[in-house]
């Protein structure tokens, strides 16, 4: 497997999947939804595709524990093929452990899928206890 580092606007990169990341909230008992907040990442390309994430989310079929995943196939106003929703728990909670979770289920998910080429798109997330090179 080979690695790189790239930056830029996930909803703009051209590849065969961009993973993002979703984490878990509280959830409301009386709405009975999935509560779940995306990352920054995640809310660009939310914004690009007119809040589709958003609304697949509330229907509930996504808990974003860490390591679990959910694969998006042609969301308009987004260059890549699919987009991957990875878990990361709470975000307030997120360790290394939480961490290596989530990116070993982004990597099952897209070995498993098949794909290629993908961008696992977590710079912007804030691992306690980790410097933004280790993430």
């Amino acid at each position: 497997m080979e690695f790189s580092i790239k930056a830029g606007n996930p909803e703009k990169m051209k590849s065969d999947c961009i993973a993002i990341a979703v984490f878990a909230t509280d959830k409301l008992a009386a709405a009975k939804l999935s509560a779940a907040k995306l990352s920054d990442a995640a809310q660009s390309v939310d914004r690009a595709c007119g809040g589709r994430i958003s609304r697949i989310l509330k229907q509930g079929d996504f808990e974003p524990k860490p390591g679990a995943t959910l694969m998006l196939y042609d969301l308009p106003g987004v260059t890549a093929k699919r987009i991957l929703l990875v878990g990361f728990g709470k975000q307030q909670e997120l360790q290394a452990r939480q961490y290596r979770d989530g990116i070993r289920g982004a990597v099952r998910a897209l070995t498993d899928a098949g794909i290629g080429e993908a961008v696992i798109h977590t710079g912007d997330l804030g691992v306690r206890e980790q410097s933004a090179d280790w993430v």
